[in-house]
């Protein structure tokens, strides 16, 4: 049987791969509601399937996540380690460069199907824009220029797709309203299900047809502070009308899954998963230079204004006092900075948990045969004091974990990784602050900030004809989708993937008759995407900015 003739077959129905990307969905809301019966359509897809947890990407946020999924690779070959460039020098590790598309390396699952004929569909996955060509179609997610412009290709299925989101100015968000928000995200997610069963009902059929949705990670994000998931909530967020917020948003999501699953048949397989779990704000802020100054890996100065504004705060407020007129001038006035001179390591958050080391070169110096020494045990030196480290009102240690980058990532872009990557504690948080005291309770959040982040452990499901019913997916991890999904469809392995298809659920006789077979290496991408313009980028920044992703 042919490919267009096999994927006509009334047994796959609209599509012979579905897959469902459910972004920041995690156990910890989903269990409760799958015992109580409220997600039937994933309880559907879990007893007739496989379910567990999968494991993100280090840091967990989208763009890494997604973007390993979608090829296979870890970020050091794909170069995606966040929404922005990574930028070591500075304070905030980022640079002023937007990731898109057309920046990461290594060749999609679209590429890799459409170039040995099969169809496929993309829809909504975060980093796809600009879109590009496959053998199918691709309307491009997080982030795009204009969140009300469905970016297609080809061209013109924008025109039968219609406008994309209610949102009209990413800048709302800057006076934000609960209510506002919530029903704005309520509209999208039900707009993006009917665009994808649109999409399958118009389009298809597809040997493979990608659903991304992404507002469960917004909801997370701004309404954890009022569920019941926050063992931290006050008693006016307790009776808050949005307690129940992020619950309904699950049953939402679950109540779209099962429209997708109507379009396809019973010998399709289904993989629901998420790029990373969610979890509480911590309780606590680690700023982690503050914590480098007091282990004396990092130096500071302080900046003061000029001489006449201090004799006239002194002519002012402190006539006739003896005092050193620097000492009365208050935060507000001076300007901190970091002492590049003699600091031996500077640090950043990424995505809670981690947060990001590096260590300055220049004070590991490497002209005298000895550099490269002084660098590592500079590097295990700091690590091995980072684990030593403990919160003195509690005495129980802040970080949980360090690695050394070579550990995580391998590729031409490993080095665009921090020296030192961490893992705090359970009720941490991570900030980039420069001012002591190191550790202190968290700020409440305002109405539009974060009170949810994010966690390693997302959650995966895959059913399936050839699926043993109830088995567990266990060490799973991101670069295992694409090796799983050609495996689904009995495809050859590119030798440069990194992950493995889950064997262990797949049934015995299916595993005899389907070896895992390898072929070539992906080396790049078929096509070339356009970069994107100061105009683009500019719209793509404010859309982070509202999301909460850049300040």
């Amino acid at each position: 049987m042919s490919i267009s003739e096999r994927i006509q077959h009334d047994s796959f129905g609209q599509a012979r791969l579905l897959v469902v990307g459910l972004d920041s969905a995690t156990l910890q809301v989903c269990e409760p509601l799958l015992e109580m019966g409220e997600m039937p359509n994933l309880a559907g897809l879990i007893v007739r399937g496989a379910m567990g947890v999968i494991r993100s990407t280090i840091p967990p946020l989208s763009p890494a996540a997604w973007v390993t999924a979608m090829t296979g690779l870890n970020p050091g070959q794909h170069g995606v380690y966040d929404f922005r460039h990574l930028d070591l020098a500075q304070i905030h590790g980022r640079s002023a460069e937007l990731v898109s598309s057309s920046t990461y390396a290594g060749s999609t699952i679209f590429d890799t199907l459409s170039q040995r004929g099969f169809r496929v569909g993309a829809f909504n996955i975060p980093l796809t824009y600009p879109p590009w060509p496959v053998n199918g179609l691709m309307v491009s997610g997080p982030i795009t220029p204009d969140l009300r412009r469905a970016y297609t290709s080809p061209p013109d299925l924008e025109e039968r797709l219609g406008p994309m989101s209610g949102y009209v100015n990413p800048e709302h968000l800057h006076s934000f309203d609960t209510r506002e928000y919530f029903e704005e995200l309520v509209t999208n997610t039900k707009d993006h299900f009917r665009y994808g069963t649109q999409l399958l009902q118009e389009e298809g059929p597809f040997d493979l047809f990608w659903f991304h949705l992404h507002s469960l990670d917004s909801i997370q994000h701004r309404y954890w502070r009022y569920s019941s998931f926050n063992l931290e909530r006050d008693q006016q967020e307790a009776s808050s009308p949005y307690s129940d917020a992020i619950k309904n948003f699950y049953r939402l999501a679950d109540e779209g899954l099962g429209k997708l699953l109507e379009l396809v048949g019973p010998e399709s397989y289904v993989l629901a998963l998420s790029d990373h779990g969610a979890t509480g704000r911590g309780k606590y802020e680690v700023h982690i230079n503050a914590l480098l100054q007091s282990g004396n890996w990092q130096h500071t100065y302080r900046e003061f204004p000029g001489k006449r504004f201090v004799r006239a705060l002194h002519r002012r407020f402190l006539a006739g006092k003896s005092a050193k007129r620097r000492d009365f001038i208050p935060d507000d006035f001076s300007k901190t900075g970091i002492n590049w001179s003699l600091t031996k390591a500077h640090g950043f958050h990424l995505a809670d948990p981690i947060g990001g080391i590096v260590i300055n070169a220049e004070n590991s110096p490497s002209n005298d045969g000895d550099g490269e020494s002084i660098y590592f045990n500079n590097r295990q030196d700091l690590q091995q004091w980072l684990m030593s480290l403990q919160d003195p009102r509690s005495g129980q240690p802040i970080i949980n974990h360090t690695w050394n980058r070579e550990e995580l990532y391998t590729g031409p872009y490993a080095s665009s990784a921090p020296d030192i990557l961490f893992q705090v504690a359970e009720h941490y948080h991570i900030v980039s602050g420069l001012v002591e005291p190191a550790i202190r309770p968290t700020i409440s959040p305002g109405p539009g900030d974060w009170s949810g982040v994010h966690s390693l452990d997302g959650i995966a499901v895959l059913a399936g004809p050839e699926i043993i019913p109830g088995s567990i997916i266990t060490g799973a991890t991101l670069v295992d989708v694409f090796p799983t999904l050609l495996y689904c469809l009995s495809e050859p392995l590119p030798t440069n993937l990194e992950g493995h298809p889950w064997l262990n659920l797949f049934q015995e006789t299916y595993r005899k008759r389907c070896d895992v077979l390898y072929c070539e290496p992906n080396i790049k991408r078929p096509v070339d995407k356009p970069e994107l313009d100061r105009d683009e980028e500019s719209s793509m920044l404010s859309h982070l900015r509202s999301m909460g992703y850049i300040e």
